[in-house]
Order: structure tokens, then C-alpha cells, then sequence
């Protein structure tokens, strides 16, 4: 192939590894008589188009598949979950095609996309104005936004429940945090959402000397508390209240198992949001400070 016209064509080489090696010498580096470089070649040694003419291209990769009817490369990545990960994911996404990929691989410019799909409106915790501002920036960044619920997930493509098959080379699943197989073998009452219950002092009322923080718990719905966000500074601020009330039964002698059970729990849990943030794209994110406050 080396005397292809490459004023007629553009030569791609896809390959696993970027050499050539003379199998039949082999058998003489193992013993010593010839080095491992004596018997290995570099592609583009061997098809200089690869590197010398322009719209020629090496692939240092496996080929999974080949498209005969579309001619078309795997290059759609598709975000499901319009949260604060599936956001600043696509964003992350979005600065690497734009600053890297159409500078290094200008050829595949024109086909790789980024597609986030959610099912209302992307960062729905958030204040309708920055929602808004946040769907702006991210097209323009070049992500596509697709509003729909995912009904079926196949090898290539995801099926949304209207119908609409979405193909895909790369697939992001970024949705909102669920119990887990454990959490939902523990035998204990549940809150909304399959989530270990708990009372005001984060206590599995069933057997209260057991406690229940972060994303595998959720308060009881007799207890009329509101569900608290899948954050970070939930988890932060519920570990602190319980080792102050570990500390002060722990004193009280309440310490070993099932003493803590007449013991007094004095003020319940409140959590105090102190906020969200969020990063778009290109030096740009968002700070929510609007629904700071208590949750009682």
C-alpha cells in the first residue's frame, strides 16, 4: 500500500500496537543474538502517509466493529442524569473536544458529540434562573440537551420512552443515588425511596441504639421531615451531631449495646444547607446560595 495516491485517498491505519515485528527473528532475541529493536519496525516506517501527508492518520487501538452501511466512527458520548455530576461531566467532556480533540485530531472534529439527557430540567435543585443560564452555556459549549426518560439500554444505543433511539459510542449513567442490595436486605421500616428509616435523632426506631447517616438513610414519613439532598455536607453535618450524642449517652453510661435505649436524646437533628456548586464549562460554574436555611 505504499504506493497508494494519496491525492486520491486518505490512508487511516488502525491498529493495537504502532510496530511490526519480524515473528520469524524472534526465536534470536530470546537467546541473545539479536536486541528486541532489531526485530520490531514502527508503522510509520513502514507507511510513511500515515505521518507525512495531511488527512492521513494512525489509530493505536482495537476495532470492535465496522459500520457498512453509515461509514461512521463511535464518537457520540451520551450523559443520562442532568445533576450536578451528569452537568460538570458533560462540561469536563465538552472543554476536552473543544480545547484537545479539534486541535490534535481535527479530522474527527465533525463527528464526535456530547449528549446529556434528563428528564425535566438539568440541575432541578437549583434556582430557575441558573438552571436556565446553565442550559445556555452548555450549548454553546456544544452539548447537546435532550429531554426524555431512558426505557431500555442496549449494546449501541439507549431507548427513550418516547420511542427515540439514541446511538451511542460511549455511555455516562449519572442518575440520582439509590439503597443499595444491602441497604435493601436490612429488615427495618423504610422511608420514600427504600432508604433505612429514621426518626428525628437519626435513630432506626426499631432497634434504637442503632443509627443511620448519609445516602443509605432517609426519615420516616410519620415524621413529616423533608427528604434531605444526596450532598456531601448532609453526611458531614449528621456525623458531627451523632458523635456528640455518642460522647454525651457514652458518659451517661449508655456506651455498650442496648443501654443507650433509656437514655434521653435531647435536641433532634437539623440540618443547615450551606449552598451548592456547580461547574459548567470554560472557567464557568455555578453557585447556588438561594435556599440556604434550615431543614426542620
Amino acid at each position: 500500500m505504499k504506493g497508494l495516491d494519496t491525492n486520491i485517498y486518505d490512508v487511516v491505519c488502525v491498529s493495537p500496537r504502532n510496530h511490526m515485528v519480524f515473528t520469524h527473528l524472534l526465536a534470536s532475541t530470546c537467546v541473545g543474538t539479536l536486541e528486541f529493536r532489531s526485530v520490531a519496525e514502527p508503522i510509520a516506517q513502514i507507511q510513511p502517509l500515515i505521518s507525512r501527508e495531511t488527512g492521513s492518520y494512525f489509530f493505536l487501538a482495537n476495532c470492535n466493529r465496522v459500520d457498512l452501511d453509515n461509514h461512521v466512527r463511535l464518537l457520540h458520548c451520551v450523559v443520562v442524569g442532568g445533576g450536578p455530576i451528569g452537568v460538570e461531566f458533560s462540561g469536563e467532556l465538552s472543554d476536552f473536544i473543544m480545547r484537545n480533540v479539534h486541535q490534535r485530531f481535527a479530522h474527527v472534529k465533525n463527528y464526535i458529540h456530547v449528549t446529556l439527557i434528563e428528564a425535566n430540567e438539568i440541575l432541578s435543585s437549583f434556582d430557575d434562573r441558573l438552571q436556565h443560564y446553565a442550559t445556555r452555556q452548555l450549548t454553546k459549549s456544544g452539548v447537546r440537551l435532550v429531554r426524555g426518560i431512558v426505557k431500555d439500554v442496549k449494546v449501541d444505543k439507549i431507548i427513550l420512552n418516547n420511542g427515540t433511539e439514541v446511538p451511542y459510542g460511549l455511555l455516562v449513567w449519572s442518575t440520582r443515588v439509590g439503597p443499595s442490595s444491602f441497604v435493601k436486605s436490612i429488615e427495618v421500616p423504610k422511608s420514600p425511596g427504600g432508604r433505612i428509616g429514621i426518626d428525628e435523632w437519626l435513630r432506626v426506631p426499631s432497634a434504637q441504639d442503632i443509627f443511620a447517616i448519609g445516602d443509605c438513610s432517609g426519615f420516616l414519613e410519620s415524621t413529616g421531615k423533608p427528604v434531605l439532598p444526596a450532598l456531601a455536607q448532609v453526611a458531614e453535618r449528621q456525623g458531627k451531631y451523632i458523635a456528640k450524642q455518642l460522647n454525651r449517652i457514652g458518659k451517661a453510661g449508655g456506651g455498650y449495646a442496648n443501654k443507650a435505649r433509656d437514655k434521653e436524646f435531647r435536641e433532634p437533628f437539623i440540618y443547615k444547607h450551606l449552598g451548592s456548586m456547580t461547574f459548567l464549562s470554560r472557567y464557568k460554574a455555578l453557585v447556588d446560595l438561594s435556599v440556604i436555611g434550615c431543614f426542620k
